[in-house]
């Protein structure tokens, strides 16, 4: 396990309207049979966890059962998954347009991936989301 440092920026467009958050915090990151394992506290306290693994990527973010969404990005195919809130269940899918990883080399790694959010058959909205990690 090694210590990085990690970079988020997410932008959000729902219908005419865009917002973007970015953050910094430490975490940790593992490989394990070319899996790439990053972990990470969101604000300090909310746990996160990403895994890639070839064209796939997998995001976990929260603390299951209260308060957690579960990702899941794989390109041009559509995955139904879900978002807990106080306990309540929504029901989502993501359709993911694209994910691009940088050639890993000796100090950082950057991963972005462009999806769109649905509720059943309607979209929530256009998502990009940007990590990188610095060791």
């Amino acid at each position: 396990m090694q210590l990085v440092q990690v970079r988020v920026k997410t932008t959000i467009t729902q219908g005419p309207e865009t917002e973007s958050f970015e953050f910094s915090e430490r975490g940790q990151l593992e490989e394990l049979d070319g899996k790439f394992i990053l972990n990470y506290r969101e604000s300090g306290t909310i746990p996160v966890r990403i895994e890639t693994m070839g064209n796939k990527v997998e995001l976990k973010r929260g603390v299951a059962p209260a308060n957690y969404s579960k990702l899941h990005f794989a390109v041009g195919q559509r995955v139904s998954t879900e978002y807990v809130v106080d306990g309540q269940t929504m029901e989502i899918a993501t359709q993911t347009k694209s994910i691009k990883r940088s050639q890993p080399d000796v100090q950082s790694e950057k991963i972005v991936i462009e999806y769109d959010l649905y509720t059943g058959v309607n979209l929530v909205g256009n998502y990009f989301f940007e990590l990188i990690f610095t060791k």
